[in-house]
């Protein structure tokens, strides 16, 4: 991964080598727009939870694109990785880490973000 260089002042705008970085990246920013929700895929306003926020981002709920995102954001965190399902996206530590009743979108947000450009 690298970065492009930015004038003082411009919005700071990763690129990414890696796709499943840049969907982390675009992740965060998809919940920065619509906010963020717990125990659910999509809210009913459109929040979205991690699993939700990267399935919009991409399509698809089937894809090695958001297991390897998922996996990069579980190693960023430093959990259990637990995938389970077909799709791997059923009840795993980062669902858990989620729906902690103390955490806070820009928590969610800030992680998404920080491991994408891990």
């Amino acid at each position: 991964m690298f970065q492009d260089v930015k004038a003082p002042g411009e919005t700071f705008s990763p690129v990414f080598s890696d796709p499943s970085r840049k969907l982390l990246w675009d992740s965060a920013q998809y919940m920065r727009k619509h906010g963020h929700v717990k125990h659910m895929l999509v809210g009913p306003e459109g929040q979205v939870c991690v699993n939700g926020a990267l399935m919009m981002v991409i399509g698809t709920t089937n894809s090695d694109l958001i297991h390897n995102a998922i996996q990069t954001l579980v190693n960023y965190l430093s959990i259990s990785s637990c995938t389970t399902g077909a799709h791997k996206l059923i009840e795993t530590s980062h669902v858990s880490w989620n729906n902690a009743p103390e955490r806070t979108e820009n928590e969610v947000i800030e992680a998404l973000e920080g491991a994408a450009l891990s």
